[in-house]
């Protein structure tokens, strides 16, 4: 049996609540001799379950009591503290040294100098590790991916919107953006108006990305694949992609990986999303100047 640990700050948090059953949903799927076996929490969630209570309603699993024998007792990981970037490079470094494959949660890091440490030190302990959201993994987006392959066409334009604020909640828009531009981006200028944002960002070889955050936004994405003139009887082809239903695909790309599949997602694409998140905060503090990506290489 694949044995799955979850590793998290602290339980009784939306991540952790829901990734238990949505993972069993998807290894019952597969049809996959795995499960998720232990868990572990730091301490327990303030003011909310103890980590027992929450195991009891949720994990259903083995409760251990220190980081190091979940390590030792799993084969593949799953390290969460989702709700919060900043304390991640730190929480995570066991996990990262454990050279057991191993998910890490968005946001990965909260600039690309603390995701090139991370991404460094779980190469030197042989740990294979990848990070991403969850809408990265929607069956529209995946849809449209699979189309543009066949016809031998990249998207040269997408928008997308979404809610929440740039520092962390980003990612989500950030991760489609990139699985559909592939890497690129050079710099990007900011319009920040009465609370929301618009981002744009440019690439090396002249394809743009409008990325649009407001407080109640829903998640939504256009791409376009053409440069064709709209005048021209071969106009640009245009689609909307449909945002949603992304949970499932996501547990069994991450199950493919932990059973000895290839990385779901590559180093050098999450150090792209979060050079472009930094970018953008940056952007935000200097409007309607163009504002470079910092170096990104790991």
């Amino acid at each position: 049996m694949l044995k799955i640990g979850l590793i998290d700050r602290y339980f009784d948090n939306w991540h952790t609540n829901y990734y238990p059953g949505y993972l069993r949903d998807a290894i019952k799927e597969a049809g996959m001799d795995a499960d998720l076996c232990y868990v572990y929490a730091m301490e327990d969630a303030p003011g909310g379950m103890t980590s027992t209570e929450w195991n009891e309603t949720y994990g259903h699993a083995e409760l251990l009591d220190s980081y190091e024998a979940i390590i030792e007792k799993s084969d593949a990981l799953m390290f969460m503290c989702a709700d919060d970037v900043f304390p991640h490079e730190a929480l995570a470094r066991k996990a990262l040294m454990s050279g057991k494959r191993l998910y890490c949660d968005k946001t990965f890091a909260p600039d690309t100098a603390a995701a090139r440490r991370m991404f460094r030190l779980a190469k030197d302990f042989g740990t294979q590790v990848f990070t991403c959201s969850a809408q990265r993994w929607c069956p529209d987006l995946s849809a449209y991916m699979e189309s543009a392959k066949a016809a031998g066409k990249q998207a040269q334009f997408c928008a997308t919107t979404g809610p929440g604020e740039i520092r962390n909640y980003s990612v989500h828009q950030l991760e489609m953006i990139e699985r559909v531009m592939g890497i690129g981006a050079v710099d990007c200028m900011a319009f920040p108006v009465n609370g929301s944002k618009t981002v744009v960002y440019r690439y090396a070889d002249g394809r743009r990305v409008t990325m649009v955050q407001s407080p109640n936004a829903v998640f939504s994405m256009v791409v376009s694949d053409d440069f064709a003139d709209w005048n021209s009887p071969n106009k640009p082809t245009n689609r909307a992609i449909q945002v949603g239903d992304f949970y499932n695909p996501f547990m069994h790309e991450m199950l493919k990986f932990f059973a000895g599949g290839e990385l779901p997602v590559k180093p050098e694409d999450t150090m792209e999303l979060i050079a472009m998140q930094e970018a953008a905060r940056n952007a935000i503090d200097h409007p309607e100047t163009w504002c470079p990506l910092p170096d990104h290489r790991i």
